[in-house]
């Protein structure tokens, strides 16, 4: 009875896991689906944060497109991905790596800009500073004036929806990005495990 018992537990499971398969081609990849999306949207935070830090220049039009360029091809993966396509999430894992490597582009100059240009105005007011140490300082006010934008830098910036602060902006920056490459490579390694299963399930027929 016992043995019985067993079998028809173990039947039972083999029964379950069937049916989960064969709703795999009835349902879509609903969860990197999500994910991916997640990832877009954070993206985008990110990215809107960083070039509204930043002084407008052709970098900055190159920057616009790569984000352009990672928008779309996001939403792409996505819908791809949602239908089991293992090349799409192996995308999704691409474009999770570049936005972490996004991390130690923009939102690291900004902070490395914004405390030259503190640190130079520091010594620019101090009062005590030699003729020499002024005009440095002036020369690396007048070089953060080509990467910072003037609503870092302007004390009389009347935009005041997030804080002035370079290294808040970054940091805030960092922080984004890194969600956004962890939701897209989550995203991809989920639809890779699915895209196996659904081949396999295929292949079972």
């Amino acid at each position: 009875m016992n043995d019985q018992m067993e079998n028809n537990v173990v039947l039972e499971g083999a029964e379950l896991k069937k049916v989960k398969l064969e709703m795999m081609h009835y349902r879509g990849n609903g969860l990197s689906y999500k994910l991916g999306f997640l990832g877009i949207a954070f993206s985008v935070l990110g990215a809107f944060v960083c070039l509204n830090s930043f002084k407008p220049d052709f970098l900055g039009f190159l920057k616009i497109l790569m984000n352009i360029a990672i928008l779309l091809f996001g939403f792409l993966c996505c819908e791809k991905a949602k239908a089991y396509s293992k090349e799409a999430s192996i995308g999704m894992c691409v474009i999770g790596g570049v936005c972490a490597l996004r991390i130690f582009w923009v939102p690291l100059n900004l902070m490395i800009w914004y405390n030259k240009f503190v640190g130079a105005n520091s010594v620019k007011s101090s009062g005590t500073a030699t003729e020499e140490e002024v005009k440095k300082a002036q020369e690396i006010i007048d070089k953060s004036g080509n990467y910072l934008g003037d609503i870092v830098t302007n004390s009389n910036s009347t935009i005041n929806w997030l804080p002035k602060d370079g290294n808040f902006r970054g940091i805030l920056a960092m922080v984004l990005l890194a969600c956004a490459a962890a939701a897209f490579i989550v995203s991809g390694v989920v639809g890779i495990i699915q895209s196996k299963k659904y081949i396999a399930s295929r292949k079972e027929k």
